[in-house]
């Protein structure tokens, strides 16, 4: 985990520390055209799982943010793992597949789905906003005929 949302900088230390087991001789069960041995059958291929924490409180109270999550290739779930609850409105949103992927593929896919989501939250707290603004006006104009 890194803060700031880098992947290929988080993407370039995986790499040099699975070069330096190599470089001790230790080995990973792989089988060609699968991928690496696991005990989770969905981490089939790559086995990598590639996961933003996310505050995207608006938008997960949208009725299909599951649905859209999943048109996207992704999993949210909360940030203490599989089948926990959201934080504050943080997610943890990872990639769902991982057979028939690139490692390089995974990543520039979450990336590109990950700024959708922020392009989506974004305009539902614009719009909030809008909303808000909007409201405030009629709240004056009450306040002020109660007044006198």
């Amino acid at each position: 985990m890194q803060p700031g949302g880098n992947l290929q900088e988080v993407y370039s230390r995986l790499v040099s520390a699975l070069n330096g087991l190599d470089s001790t001789g230790i080995k990973f069960a792989l089988k060609e055209g699968i991928g690496y041995l696991t005990f989770c059958p969905s981490n089939l291929g790559t086995g990598m799982r590639v996961s933003c924490h996310m505050k995207i409180p608006l938008l997960a109270q949208q009725p299909n943010f599951e649905a859209l999550c999943k048109s996207l290739g992704l999993q949210a779930r909360g940030v203490d793992g599989e089948h926990t609850e959201s934080k504050d409105g943080v997610y943890d949103i990872s990639n769902i597949q991982r057979l028939g992927k690139t490692e390089l593929d995974i990543i520039r896919d979450l990336a590109k789905a990950v700024q959708e989501l922020i392009g989506k939250e974004q305009k539902l707290e614009q719009d909030a906003e809008r909303a808000s603004k909007a409201e405030t006006p009629e709240k004056t104009e009450a306040t002020e005929k109660t007044r006198d």
